[in-house]
């Protein structure tokens, strides 16, 4: 049972080793990443004219119900693989990334009102992972596949105001929060705001030693109505030494999506996430 935990933390660097070879890597450096001694500061006081700027920012994008549209990935590590897909969201739990190479399908995370899930061709056995999202602290599934986290990072839904502390990071925003995420740890995440574009442009995920887990930044936006919608996210987990940048493209908003997308799958052997663990 502990092989297939180990399994399942670490597919993201068998991702790589399916496809083209390449020598190209993934830049990993960060471009707005928030000095580290502004996460523990405890006289960020929370600001008034702050907080009504994220306030404005969540009041754009509450009409934004759905979201769906084509997806490009390329995935690094050691080497390079390019996948291809579709990506679904409609708030605030549902979503879906399904990814494939000029082999097969390869990749499928979603999430619905009760089940996450993850799924990939090339684990084997070829399980697909899921959990309750009530036993999520139970589930030693890292950020990396995580669809909580791929959802955060669209940044199209509402900024989480509870338990935040707001301030100024040179130009930016940064609301930084306490949670709790799985195996029961305790993080960081900052989240960092343009308030010149009104967007969202960065999630930091840091442990309680304050190291950087996982990061997520926008590279280019695109406009569509009145939102602005990211077109080219750089996703690092930076204990993987591994990214992923993705471009999304032919964006839909606020369709009708058809609802048998959030089932999770029922043609393939699973294995529960949060009994993994259990003796």
């Amino acid at each position: 049972m502990k092989i297939l935990i180990i399994i399942v933390l670490s597919i993201f660097s068998i991702i790589t080793l399916w496809m083209c070879f390449g020598q190209t890597h993934i830049p990993n450096q960060l471009i707005y990443l928030p000095p580290p001694i502004q996460i523990h500061r405890e006289d960020a006081i929370p600001s008034n004219e702050y907080q009504q700027t994220i306030l404005s920012i969540n009041n754009r994008y509450t009409p934004l119900k759905t979201l769906c549209g084509d997806i490009s990935a390329i995935a690094s590590a050691k080497i390079t693989a390019n996948l291809w897909g579709r990506i679904s969201f409609e708030k605030k739990q549902n979503f879906r990334m399904q990814l494939s190479s000029r082999f097969n399908s390869e990749i499928d995370i979603g999430s619905n009102q009760q089940y996450f899930w993850f799924w990939s061709r090339r684990m084997k056995p070829s399980y697909l992972y899921y959990s309750l999202h009530k036993d999520i602290k139970k589930a030693p599934l890292k950020t990396l596949f995580h669809p909580l986290w791929m959802m955060e990072c669209l940044g199209i839904d509402e900024i989480d105001l509870k338990g935040a502390t707001i301030y100024k990071q040179e130009n930016c925003i940064a609301v930084r929060q306490i949670r709790t995420g799985t195996m029961d740890q305790l993080v960081v995440k900052i989240t960092l705001i343009d308030p010149k574009k009104q967007a969202i442009i960065g999630h930091y995920l840091y442990n309680d030693d304050l190291k950087l887990i996982a990061s997520s930044e926008v590279l280019e936006f695109q406009n569509y109505k009145q939102f602005l919608i990211p077109k080219r996210i750089r996703m690092l987990w930076h204990e993987e030494n591994a990214g992923m940048e993705l471009t999304l493209s032919r964006v839909i908003i606020n369709s009708q999506i058809n609802k048998q997308l959030w089932e999770m799958p029922t043609n393939m052997p699973k294995r529960n996430l949060a009994t993994l663990l259990s003796p």
